[in-house]
Formats: C-alpha cells, sequence, structure tokens
C-alpha cells in the first residue's frame, strides 16, 4: 500500500464568505491533482465545525505530480485562491499549465467561469488574488519558471497584465524535481506594494544553494517590476515553502523543511530583512502554515513527523514553540486553514497519505484536540473520479 498512498496527490483552501445553506459556517476546497482529470472537492463546515458531504466538479484542467520521493505533488502551499468578497476561486491544474476560475454562490454549485486560461510558464502550483479580487498571480515552478498575473475583470474572466520570471535550482525539465530548488508559493505584502516568491535551496547543499525570497515591487496593480530584491534565508534553514503574513507587523512566518519555521522581519526593508529561525525539536518537514486571530498563534504541519506544532511569537517576533498536536506520522499532515465556526475557531489540515481531513478545534493558546478525521477518496471514487493514482 506504500507506493500507492505516497503517489496521493491534493491540495486544501478554504472560504467562509459564501456559505452553501444556512447552517454552514462555509465550505473546504481542495484537488485532486490526479493526471486524468483535476477535480475540484468542496465540503462545508457544519455548525458544529465537522466536514459536510463531499461533492466534486471537474477543473477542467490536468494535475500532475512532481518528481519526488514524497507525498507533496506540487511542492508549495496555495494551489486554490479563494476571494471571499466576489466569491471567486481560482484553481490551478499543474499537468496542462492552466488555471480555472469558479464563481461560488450560497445557493447553486461552483460554476465555472469561461474556459481554461494557459499560465504562459511550466508547472503552476501557487496562486494569490489581491485585495480588490480585481488581479490574480499564479508561480509557474517548472522549467519556464515566472510569475504570471492577470486582471480579473467583472465576469471573473482573466486578461494577461503582466509576467517576470524567477530563478529556481536545477529544473532542466518537465515535471520540476523537487522539493529541492523548487518555487514554493506567491504572496502579496498586505499594503500590495510588493509580491513574494520563494524558492527553496537543495537540501544538504545549503552553504552552496540556499533558499531565499524574490522580492518583486508592484508598479501598479497587476504590473510587476522586473527589479526585484534577493533575500537570502542563511543555513541551517532554506527549503522555504510557505509565507503567512505576521499581523499587525511588516514580517512573515514561513514553514521551512530544514528546521522547522522562520520568521522574516522586514520592517527596516527588504534589503535589511531580519531572519529569526526555530529548530522544531523532532522535526520532519513541516511545509505549510496558518494563523489564527483566536489563539494569536500560528500552526505549521509537519508532513513527515504528523505533527501540527502551535508557534507563538514575542513582541519582538522571536518565535517559540507552544504545542504539538499528532494527527498520525504517516497521516501526512498538509495544507491547513483556520475558519470561525460560530464562537469557535477550527484548524482543519488536510491529511495526504489517508486521503482525509482532520478538524481540530482550537480551544486556547496551547490547546487544540482533533475531534475529527474524515475520509475523501471514497467519497470522490464513488462519484466516479480518480485521486491521484499515478
Amino acid at each position: 500500500m506504500l507506493p500507492l498512498l505516497l503517489s496521493v496527490l491534493s491540495s486544501a483552501a478554504v472560504t467562509i464568505a459564501a456559505p452553501t445553506d444556512p447552517v454552514s459556517a462555509g465550505t473546504l476546497y481542495w484537488m485532486t491533482n490526479d493526471p486524468t482529470g483535476n477535480i475540484l472537492v468542496t465540503a462545508p463546515i457544519t455548525a458544529n465545525g465537522s466536514v459536510g458531504e463531499i461533492s466534486v466538479i471537474p477543473s477542467g484542467g490536468l494535475g500532475e505530480h512532481g518528481d519526488s520521493f514524497g507525498v507533496d505533488s506540487i511542492f508549495s502551499q496555495g494551489p486554490i485562491a479563494v476571494h471571499e468578497a466576489t466569491g471567486r476561486l481560482a484553481i490551478l491544474n499543474p499537468g496542462s499549465d492552466t488555471v480555472s476560475m469558479f464563481q461560488l454562490s450560497a445557493s447553486t454549485f461552483p460554476q465555472a467561469i469561461g474556459n481554461p486560461v494557459l499560465t504562459y510558464g511550466d508547472f503552476p502550483n501557487s496562486a494569490v488574488f489581491n485585495d480588490a479580487g480585481d488581479v490574480l498571480c499564479v508561480l509557474n515552478s517548472g522549467v519556464n519558471s515566472r510569475v504570471q498575473c492577470f486582471f480579473v475583470d467583472d465576469a471573473g474572466l482573466l486578461t494577461v497584465s503582466s509576467s517576470v520570471p524567477y530563478q529556481l535550482y536545477n529544473q532542466t525539465s518537465n515535471r520540476p524535481q523537487g522539493p529541492s530548488g523548487t518555487g514554493g508559493t506567491v504572496r502579496f505584502t498586505p499594503d500590495e506594494d510588493f509580491l513574494l516568491v520563494t524558492t527553496k535551496g537543495i537540501i544538504g547543499e545549503l552553504d552552496h544553494y540556499p533558499g531565499f525570497i524574490t522580492v518583486f515591487p508592484m508598479i501598479a496593480p497587476g504590473i510587476v517590476s522586473d527589479e526585484p530584491t534577493i533575500v537570502t534565508i542563511p543555513p541551517p534553514a532554506g527549503i522555504e515553502f510557505s509565507l503567512t503574513p505576521i499581523k499587525d507587523a511588516k514580517a512573515f512566518v514561513g514553514a521551512d523543511l530544514a528546521t522547522g519555521m522562520s520568521v522574516y522581519d522586514y520592517s527596516k526593508g527588504w534589503d535589511k530583512t531580519v531572519i529569526h529561525e526555530l529548530v522544531i525539536p523532532g522535526a520532519v518537514a513541516n511545509c505549510w502554515s496558518s494563523y489564527s486571530t483566536a489563539t494569536g498563534n500560528y500552526y505549521f504541519s509537519d508532513i513527515g513527523a504528523g505533527f501540527i506544532n502551535e508557534v507563538t511569537l514575542a513582541e519582538d517576533l522571536t518565535p517559540s514553540l507552544v504545542n504539538s498536536y499528532d494527527v498520525g506520522i504517516y497521516a501526512g499532515a498538509d495544507e491547513s486553514v483556520v475558519a470561525n465556526v460560530g464562537d469557535s475557531q477550527f484548524l482543519y489540515v488536510l491529511l495526504q497519505n489517508t486521503t482525509s481531513v482532520a478538524a481540530l478545534r482550537l480551544d486556547g493558546p496551547g490547546n487544540a484536540s482533533v475531534v475529527e478525521i474524515v475520509d475523501w477518496r471514497a467519497p470522490v471514487e464513488a462519484l466516479g473520479h480518480a485521486v491521484g493514482t499515478c
């Protein structure tokens, strides 16, 4: 069974803006990333925080598993982007190098907006909307590695706005080989003055091939400068997957496979970025990060160790470990999202190896508990769709 489990391909996102029914607290979205046809999977969050009935809709594109020894199929955070105010959802199709747009609604199933659009690069693996929802930027992480941005019109259709290349390591053929040397995520700074891209260093060779963040100035909405600043991540860190903004600070946290996590403080300018690294005891591969407004803490998924690691930040942004929560050493803890459910907050974590979703109730700082783990493979296959068995 192990080879089959290691080929599971999926990624997650969540929105809470368009509940599908009056008792729903929002909807979870993830994708199968299957090479025979990428499928958008949806499940409502019920009033008590449990995961509701699973539904599916073809994305119109193809999935693809990068060349990797692990279960993380696309080496990134954020292959699905949701803009809550407009109800728009973008899903990437790494196997066909396209992005598909959907309109979300409280009363109907997600509706496709036009046809899938080329991302003008290879292996798209991360996407982000701006705050207004009228710009979408896509990270391509194959041989043709570039950030492709689009204008999003009032109907949700995409038109090209700008495109800039960025550097990877040792990517000479498609599909990309990783996680070393691949792109991790694309994110705007909260003021949208900059667009950030993470590139992972080479495992075992970080002194010569360090990880780094490429910081692109934004000339105007949708228009990216081709004169970036490079922020090098000093070893032993540098296998950077994710970026999550720190509330009320010019800083981000990021999950780092090499150490656990890091803080990137750019309050004095990107060329003077201060990096605080945290080595998490027992860490194997922390790759995804989320923030809870209820606890004020950050949550990192360790896909190798099977733990969700909770981290707090001091006033000077120095990180420290608060607690760790076991979701199963062979479960493959992957992308995570936080959602408000009544007066509570829940953390939902995609589990790659067990093709399931874990729901953790966040009862306070250092106090989370796994309340449910729901299999999603069987319902998706029962609806006639493959789940990444390449």
